[in-house]
C-alpha cells in the first residue's frame, strides 16, 4: 500500500473538525519525560543500564504506565505506539501489562504497536546469533498481543557487504513473522540506519521474506534509533526521507517533540523525484499524501508546541517526585 492510499481516507482528527487524519502518538516522543537524565552518559552506557538494571533508567518525573493518561489527556490523541525500553523488564509481566491495557482502556486509547529496541539484530551474520534474536523479539510478540496490539516494530539490522546483508535480514524477518502470524500479529520493519535507510534495499528485504504480514513502517525524518545495532553501517544518508512504503500505516509523520527539535513541516515529498521507476512511484505517492496532509497543520502544530514545550521541560525541574511501578 503507498502512501496515496490515505489520501482519501476520512477519520476522526486531532483537534480540529476540519482535519482529515488522526494521529498516534509515538512513546519516545516523551523519552526524557520517562527517562529524565538516563541518557545523559550517552546511548553505549544506557544500553548497558537498560539490559543489566532496565527499571534505574525511568529517571524522568512521570511513570511509562501514564502513556496513555498523558495522549489523552494533555494532548487530546486516542492512539498509542509503545517503545519496549520503558517497559524492558516487563515483556512477560502479566500483571503489568495487564495495567497498560487497563489504563489504555479506561483512557480511551487505542494501542496500536509496540517498538522493539535492544535484543538483537534479525540480520545477524552468525545462524545461532540470528536465531537467538529472533527467540528474543517473540515475548514481545506475546505482549504485544496481551496489549491488544495490531503489530510490532522491527530493526533490520545486520552487517557484512550490502547484497549479503539484504538476505540476512530477510531470512530473520521471514522467521520473526512467521511466529508473529500465529499471533495474529504483523511485523514492521522502519529505517533505522544501515542499509535500511535505503528504501530499494528494504523493499527488496520485503520481497525476498514474502511474508504477508510482513511490511514497512517509515520514519520520514532524519534521525535513526539509538539503540539500532546497525546503525553505524554504511548507508545512503537521504535515502530514508524518500522511502514511504507501508502496508499497514500508509502516511506517518514523526515528530522529534522529546529532543526538542520538532519539524512542523510535512516532510513527505521534499526532495526532488528519485530517479528509479519503483521510487518514482512512491515518490508520487509521497507527494499525494503531503498535500493532504496541509489540512493537520494547524491542530499538529499545535499539539507539538505543547509537546516540545509542556512535558519535557518539566524534566528540568528536579523537585518533583517520580512514579514507580510497584506492582498490581
Amino acid at each position: 500500500m503507498l502512501a496515496a492510499a490515505a489520501a482519501s481516507a476520512a477519520l476522526p482528527a486531532l483537534g480540529s473538525q476540519s482535519a482529515r487524519f488522526s494521529i498516534s502518538l509515538a512513546q519516545w516522543s516523551l523519552h526524557r519525560t520517562f527517562f529524565g537524565n538516563a541518557l545523559a552518559a550517552g546511548f553505549a552506557a544506557f544500553g548497558q543500564t537498560l539490559r543489566t538494571e532496565p527499571e534505574s533508567v525511568l529517571q524522568g518525573d512521570r511513570h511509562p504506565l501514564e502513556f496513555a493518561a498523558i495522549a489523552r489527556n494533555e494532548f487530546g490523541i486516542g492512539a498509542i505506539e509503545y517503545v519496549n525500553t520503558f517497559f524492558y523488564g516487563h515483556a512477560k509481566d502479566s500483571a503489568y501489562l495487564d495495567e497498560l491495557r487497563r489504563r489504555a482502556d479506561d483512557n480511551g486509547v487505542t494501542s496500536l504497536l509496540i517498538m522493539i529496541d535492544a535484543v538483537g539484530a534479525l540480520g545477524a551474520p552468525d545462524d545461532a546469533t540470528r536465531a537467538a534474536s529472533i527467540e528474543n523479539h517473540r515475548p514481545w510478540l506475546a505482549a504485544a498481543k496481551h496489549l491488544g496490539c495490531r503489530a510490532i516494530r522491527v530493526n533490520a539490522a545486520s552487517s557484512g557487504a550490502k547484497a549479503e546483508q539484504q538476505k540476512l535480514a530477510a531470512d530473520g524477518l521471514s522467521a520473526l513473522a512467521a511466529h508473529a502470524a500465529i499471533e495474529g500479529l504483523d511485523v514492521l520493519v522502519e529505517n533505522h540506519g544501515g542499509w535500511s535507510s535505503d528504501g530499494a534495499w528494504l523493499a527488496g528485504v520485503i520481497r525476498m521474506a514474502d511474508q504477508p504480514n510482513l511490511g514497512t513502517l517509515p520514519d520520514f525524518s532524519p534521525g535513526r534509533s539509538p539503540l539500532d545495532p546497525g546503525r553505524g553501517a554504511s548507508h545512503d544518508p537521504g535515502a530514508h526521507r524518500r522511502f514511504s512504503v507501508s502496508r499497514t500505516h500508509p502516511t506517518r509523520t514523526r515528530e522529534r517533540c522529546g529532543s526538542r527539535r520538532a519539524d512542523r513541516r510535512a516532510t513527505l515529498g521534499r526532495r526532488g523525484a528519485p530517479r528509479t521507476g519503483s521510487a518514482r512511484a512512491v515518490h508520487v505517492a509521497r507527494v499525494a499524501a503531503a498535500r493532504a496532509l496541509v489540512q493537520l497543520a494547524a491542530p499538529l502544530a499545535a499539539s507539538v508546541d505543547r509537546l516540545g514545550t509542556g512535558l519535557p521541560a518539566a524534566n528540568r525541574d528536579g523537585g518533583r517526585p517520580r512514579a514507580r511501578w510497584t506492582g498490581a
